[in-house]
């Protein structure tokens, strides 16, 4: 009988040893380690580095802004201790920023980033060489607009013989693409407008409203989406018109930056507008700093993509953001590794 006991007792001894194994393996199989974007830690050990980080967009009132007050907030929600502080910019400008590490995130456009890794056009020797591509965001549109019943200047060609003109802040991209437009194609500079009686007003989008509303200003260019909230606005107030790129000047601007399309801006994008517009397009895009690891990079970029639908929701431009379009605004440009392992 004792024998019996005995062999009972090892018996389940080596029984409960089994199952508690085989429970504690069975528990480390289904509560696997999750990495990080690339697995290598738990995503409640991870730490972003840097934690605060500066996103440079666009001018208070333009879509720029609007779209990364939006993002900020889905990053600093998907990515727990991270800061992120949204400014005020423009496309030259935030390349500028983003090299130098005075901000890690910006906006920027196409062709503007294109120029500056190859130091090309206002970069013409000074390639900007700390910046990678992050995210396409949208396309957006070269927009020239003047108001319905100032019929003084029908076309671009038009506005050498003195108009007052508002291209956008110093280092706003449309400002840099108006005053090359204007001299390659359009045979004229703002120094000669200026000499036939015109004006030359760097200004921003809020400024441009109230001087083309209140007949201080002929004619407002813009690089920016559409609809674009400072055009809707005015638009509301007096009714305005489109100034176009003519189909083949938009071929030849095409041909000699990739970040450059052809395009028409589409019938009815504004109330009254029922036409299509021949113009040029090029994409908004988003960059980081090199500095950036790519580890950080990586889950960024996870962050926007998978959230497409919700920023959506505060800026509809957004709606284009998409793992497949993702390098849409990069050709012939680098993108950051950390966005390169997240699209593998």
């Amino acid at each position: 009988m004792k024998k019996l006991l005995s062999t009972l007792c090892t018996t389940a001894l080596l029984f409960s040893a089994v199952v508690g194994c085989s429970s504690s393996q069975d528990t480390s199989n289904a509560n696997p380690q999750q990495g990080g974007a690339s697995g290598s830690k738990s995503e409640s050990d991870y730490k972003p580095e840097p934690s605060n980080i500066i996103l440079a967009s666009g001018p208070i009132g333009g879509g720029w802004y609007a779209s990364a007050a939006a993002i900020s907030e889905v990053l600093m929600r998907e990515i727990p201790g991270l800061n992120v502080t949204v400014t005020e910019g423009g496309g030259v400008a935030n390349i500028k920023d983003v090299s130098s590490g005075a901000a890690q995130i910006g906006y920027t456009f196409s062709d503007t980033f294109n120029d500056a890794v190859n130091g090309n056009g206002d970069f013409n020797g000074s390639a900007a060489d700390n910046i990678s591509g992050l995210s396409t965001l949208y396309q957006s549109f070269y927009q020239v607009i003047a108001l319905e019943d100032n019929s003084k200047f029908q076309t671009l060609g038009d506005l050498k013989n003195g108009a007052n003109i508002l291209p956008g802040k110093k280092t706003f991209s449309g400002q840099v693409f108006t005053s090359n437009l204007l001299e390659k194609y359009y045979g004229t500079t703002y120094q000669q407008i200026e000499e036939n009686g015109g004006k030359i007003s760097l200004t921003g989008y809020s400024e441009m409203t109230d001087l083309l509303k209140d007949g201080h200003a002929d004619v407002a260019m813009a690089m920016t989406d559409a609809p674009s909230s400072f055009i809707m606005e005015l638009n509301a107030m007096k009714k305005v018109r489109f100034l176009e790129v003519d189909p083949e000047t938009a071929k030849k601007v095409e041909e000699s930056n990739p970040g450059y399309v052809a395009a028409q801006l589409p019938a009815n994008t504004y109330d009254g507008q029922t036409e299509p517009v021949n113009t040029i397009g090029s994409y908004t895009v988003m960059m980081l700093s090199n500095d950036i690891p790519a580890e950080l990079a990586e889950r960024i970029a996870k962050a926007i993509v998978e959230n497409k639908d919700e920023l959506a929701q505060s800026q509809p431009s957004l709606s284009f953001v998409d793992k497949s379009t993702l390098k849409d605004g990069f050709k012939g440009a680098p993108v950051h590794p950390g966005v390169e392992a997240y699209l593998q």
